[in-house]
């Protein structure tokens, strides 16, 4: 990191669980024996978390194609995002400073909620964007597009619908999401 930039960022998706442990990490000043060149480290005056959140099923299609999950079921990776979620859900109560974004929002909105999270780490948003990129709307389509062939065409595979939506959907339904939709594939073909 350069520590004389106004801004500094760490996106590991593993960071959703340990977010208390690094706020206070960072607001204590702990990590100043790990700032190599630092002549005297100060602790930032602000830590301010972005949380993006996707669609359970189009998070856990997604990481099974990672060799840590090749193996896993859908039902064993939602019931992962659910813990994960819920988990963040606490922790969010003891944060100073967060934003929390889904991700199917933002990719309608990036403007929007980019301005939202320059305001919260105090950028100035109209200053422009030292490096855009091109943000695409639907990357979760491949992944409804594929569980709706699977649907169709796997034996097995709506009786495994079926088990995520009974066992699963209520948790998911408290984070915005719906299992059930899924399985709404009219037309799928031509997406």
């Amino acid at each position: 990191w350069d520590f004389s930039k106004p801004v500094l960022l760490e996106k590991s998706p593993s960071n959703i669980i340990i977010s208390r442990y690094l706020q206070a990490l960072w607001a204590g000043g702990e990590l100043a024996p790990y700032c190599d060149g630092c002549k005297s480290f100060t602790p930032p005056k602000k830590i301010h978390f972005v949380f993006i959140t996707r669609d359970p099923l189009a998070n856990s299609m997604a990481h099974q194609a990672w060799q840590i999950c090749q193996g896993m079921t859908l039902f064993e990776l939602v019931l992962h995002w659910i813990t994960l979620h819920e988990r963040l859900e606490e922790d969010l109560q003891h944060l100073k400073s967060y934003t929390y974004i889904k991700f199917e929002e933002f990719v309608n909105d990036p403007d929007s909620y980019l301005g939202e999270v320059y305001e919260a780490v105090g950028l100035d948003a109209s200053k422009g964007h030292e490096h855009e990129v091109a943000v695409k709307k639907d990357t979760n389509l491949k992944y409804r597009k594929r569980y709706c062939g699977d649907l169709e065409n796997k034996h097995g595979a709506m009786k495994a619908h079926s088990k995520l939506v009974e066992h699963l959907n209520e948790e998911v339904l408290k984070f915005g999401y719906d299992l059930a939709t899924w399985a709404e594939c009219d037309g799928h073909e031509e997406w």
